[in-house]
């Protein structure tokens, strides 16, 4: 079967885990991506662009002609994974108009944008499936701008899965820690602080690739009315309350 996924944020570490694992599972991928493309692979397709910007028109016409071009070989499983994510960690007090129009465009406007080019274009059954993150419900101090864009994200995939055509299935994924750069960069400079959330976590942190194939897995379920269905990985740490017991 002929089959597509196109991933943003696909040079990001859950990115390229994305690409990796599709194109090994038979799937032509396409990805998009700020940073240079920095994986090989044959059946990969990558363009660089800037997100944060997408309004501009001419750069959301690139993406729907792009897209246009690659439904012309009619797919019979095509999927949206809506990845790239920009996480700038400030206090409230420090926070300018500039930092929440950039990480607002790439965490939330781009998602919305992308997905209606991608519904407009192909023609097939096809699934969109947004990456949110544990922080749209449980966050800390610093992340104000990375949780409020993420917690709408969650709030786009609810309102997606009931206002979408009938062959669009919407699936959303709030992960905890994974263990990408993003991640170890938010500790750089407190290396304790990462072995306390290590161990504060009843699993294991798991590696890009351990999300990669749970992402396939989530994908490759058939039954369509799975739609709205919002899932959390991350290994059981938001049923933990934050008490002298579990210390």
């Amino acid at each position: 079967m002929n089959k597509l996924c196109i991933i943003t944020g696909s040079s990001g570490g859950i990115g390229a885990a994305l690409v990796r694992k599709y194109c090994n599972e038979g799937f032509t991928v396409v990805g998009f991506d700020a940073k240079p493309k920095n994986i090989k692979q044959n059946s990969y397709d990558f363009y660089q662009i800037d997100l944060s910007d997408l309004h501009i028109e001419n750069k959301l016409n690139f993406i729907s002609e792009t897209f246009s071009q690659i439904s012309k070989q009619k797919f019979e499983d095509v999927i949206l994974i809506n990845n790239a994510a920009i996480q700038d960690l400030k206090t409230i007090g420090k926070i300018k108009h500039e930092d929440l129009q950039k990480t607002f465009s790439v965490n939330i406007f781009a998602p919305v944008l992308i997905s209606q080019e991608f519904v407009k274009a192909f023609k097939c059954s096809k699934k969109i499936i947004n990456i949110g993150s544990i922080h749209s419900k449980l966050t800390k101090k610093h992340f104000t701008l990375y949780a409020a864009s993420k917690a709408a994200l969650k709030s786009v995939s609810n309102s997606m899965s009931i206002e979408g055509v009938k062959d669009v299935t919407v699936l959303h994924v709030d992960p905890g820690a994974i263990e990408t750069n993003m991640l170890k960069d938010s500790f750089k400079n407190n290396k304790e602080n990462f072995k306390t959330l290590k161990n504060s976590i009843p699993k294991k942190i798991p590696s890009p690739e351990d999300f990669a194939e749970f992402i396939f897995y989530f994908s490759s379920i058939k039954s369509d009315y799975i739609n709205g269905s919002s899932v959390s990985y991350d290994g059981g740490v938001s049923n933990l309350l934050n008490d002298p017991d579990n210390k």
